[in-house]
């Protein structure tokens, strides 16, 4: 009986065990385009469940790619390390660069009043006050504070956590210190009282 786990093409060259997604081996052109596939969807989604879903093979196999095909492992790493960049280039451009977004007041977006101007571009006057149009939307900068303090703390040497010094313990550990020390010097000093 043929192992179905394995990604090894049939001795025959016949047709797959099982069809291609379901299970069973893989020929080596479909090895080569599950690999394709594969690697393409774990740069996009950066998750290897979803990738071997997208590429229709089972967990398993990639890991067994990845520890037996070095090419192919150095491609998952290339894939990974990408995914590292976007996710520090988004924490970057939504922690320092920030994003705008329209303004909203009382549940509606608010929108820049513009003079409305006749031919000659005198201000228009309706009932007897200046008439305005509707402008563009009026449009804020935001920032993510937590992402900027988590970039810096990445990035900036000034702004790494320290160790921190525990005062109390060593506050505590010279109490204890100078109490052992004042009970040995009051028990020598009486052992020399009684002596006497």
């Amino acid at each position: 009986m043929q192992d179905v786990s394995s990604d090894e093409p049939a001795r025959d060259n016949a047709t797959p065990i099982r069809a291609w997604g379901v299970g069973g081996p893989l020929s080596p052109a479909q090895r080569k385009e599950a690999k394709v596939l594969f690697l393409a969807e774990l740069q996009r989604v950066h998750a290897v469940s979803l990738a071997c879903e997208y590429a229709g093979i089972d967990r398993s196999t990639v890991y067994r790619w990845k520890d037996k095909d070095q090419k192919f492992a150095d491609a998952w790493q290339n894939c990974v390390e990408r995914s590292h960049d976007i996710a520090r280039a988004s924490i970057y451009q939504r922690g320092i660069l920030g994003w705008e977004e329209p303004m909203v007041s009382m549940g509606q977006v608010v929108y820049e009043q513009v003079p409305k101007l006749d031919e000659q571009g005198n201000q228009i006057y309706e009932r007897g006050r200046p008439a305005f149009k509707q402008g563009d939307k009026v449009m804020v900068r935001k920032w993510s504070d937590s992402l900027a303090l988590a970039y810096a703390k990445a990035n900036l040497p000034e702004f790494k956590d320290k160790p921190q010094l525990n005062v109390n313990a060593q506050l505590a550990d010279l109490a204890e210190q100078a109490k052992a020390e004042l009970l040995a010097d009051l028990e020598a000093s009486l052992s020399r009282e009684d002596g006497n």
